[in-house]
């Protein structure tokens, strides 16, 4: 595998949290190909220059590793169990609005199957409000859309329910009276934040996402979940993600096949998720970061094992050491930018700014980020160093003479 291609996987597992080693074989390089053939660049080193300068290209990318792996009714047991749980709520006194989450949404055919069972139940647009999200354009605005073909019913029993679509050539549109239920939001899993402060979801439907994520990510998305999820509020994972290794805290329901379990009622201390290094078994269709199917997914061969994990941050920082040796300014700032975001405290981020910036010739920028790793880190001898230099061409020798004291200082501290 080339640098190059290794870095964009890497892009790949720090910003969608996904876990390449979770795809086909050569998964990542059959999508770069196709990518550099659209645009006509030969090879890996040219593509990942583009994809890093330019964000629609990023998206392109998303667009070629993910595709929906999804359809209406799916599996029915979680349909039954919602429906059970939206009518126990049903004249209580206590009852408020009804607020679910999809994520990832992948095409629509889960949140709109949600809306169906709402209006089953009697429950109102006005009482109810589904929250829809996906990190794919593509699929978002087909999910808008709401128009169907045939394989989009793949279970018998879901075809009663299907009264709340209505015909159309070749398939099924979604009624307009389904229509104000949703709202569809493009958004990554990995950083989605509700419109409501947390705790505000009564129900969450998160199916076949975190088996395909780095440890790192299943246990930010996790605790996002917990945190956005009411005391007593129903989960739903999918049929290969159990409960007892992610969510141990919870109770699973008995319906057979709904793969739900509630959440702990008591609100004193929140359920802590725990989240293993790879999980038990690895289902034959599931979605990636965004909750669509990788494109690649058709391994039938033998199952990688999973590189060693590093956060998001790391991921991104080693990227931009990479390219900060080819001179890439422009990327490596980017690439800190986000590891900050990640980490707003990473000496690692600020020294790479430092030094990108005096290798680009910028001394009063590098200086500014050599005194903040100094303010994180006020024993970093290379940084020590390097503002010593800076201030001795700036014809402060007193401060130079300082700060290299302190340096020898910080060397001999070191065993």
């Amino acid at each position: 595998m080339t640098r190059s291609l290794s870095a964009v996987e890497s892009l790949l597992a720090a910003r969608l949290g996904l876990d390449v080693s979770s795809l086909s074989p050569d998964a990542t390089k059959r999508a770069v190909e196709r990518r550099s053939l659209a645009l006509g660049l030969d090879g890996p080193a040219r593509y990942l220059g583009r994809l890093l300068d330019d964000p629609s290209e990023w998206v392109a990318l998303v667009e070629e590793v993910v595709v929906p792996e999804t359809w209406l009714f799916r599996d029915g047991g979680p349909f039954d169990e919602l429906a059970a749980f939206v009518r126990s709520r049903a004249g209580s006194p206590s009852a408020r609005s009804i607020r679910i989450l999809s994520l990832p949404c992948a095409s629509g055919e889960e949140a709109w199957s949600v809306a169906t069972i709402l209006a089953e139940t009697g429950v109102s647009p006005r009482e109810a409000t589904v929250d829809a999200v996906d990190v794919s354009p593509r699929l978002v605005e087909a999910a808008r859309r709401g128009i169907y073909g045939s394989g989009a019913i793949r279970d018998l029993e879901a075809l009663p329910r299907t009264e709340a679509f209505r015909p159309v050539e070749g398939g099924l549109e979604i009624r307009p009276a389904l229509r104000p239920y949703v709202r569809f939001h493009v958004g990554n899993a990995l950083e989605y934040e509700a419109p409501a402060p947390p705790p505000c979801y009564d129900v969450v439907f998160c199916r076949n996402l975190l088996i395909y994520l780095t440890p790192e990510a299943r246990r930010r998305v996790t605790n996002r979940i917990d945190g956005m999820l009411r005391p007593g509020g129903l989960l739903v994972l999918g049929h290969a993600e159990a409960f007892s290794t992610f969510f141990p805290s919870y109770a699973p329901v008995p319906r057979p096949r709904s793969f739900a379990a509630r959440k702990p009622e008591a609100v004193g201390e929140p359920a802590r998720p725990r989240v293993p290094a790879r999980p038990a078994q690895r289902p034959g269709s599931v979605p990636a970061a965004s909750g669509s199917r990788p494109a690649a997914e058709r391994n039938h061969g033998r199952h990688r094992p999973p590189p060693p994990a590093a956060p998001a941050g790391e991921e991104l920082l080693v990227l931009a050491r990479r390219l900060a040796g080819a001179g890439e300014r422009a990327s490596v700032e980017r690439l800190c930018a986000e590891a900050l975001a990640a980490d707003p405290v990473s000496v690692e981020a600020y020294l790479l700014l430092a030094e990108t910036a005096l290798a680009a010739g910028d001394e009063r920028r590098a200086e500014a980020r050599f005194d903040r790793v100094l303010y994180l880190d006020p024993r970093h001898e290379g940084a020590l160093l390097q503002l010593a230099r800076l201030r001795e061409r700036a014809g402060d020798g007193d401060a130079a003479g300082r700060l290299r004291g302190r340096a020898v200082r910080a060397a001999r501290a070191i065993p």
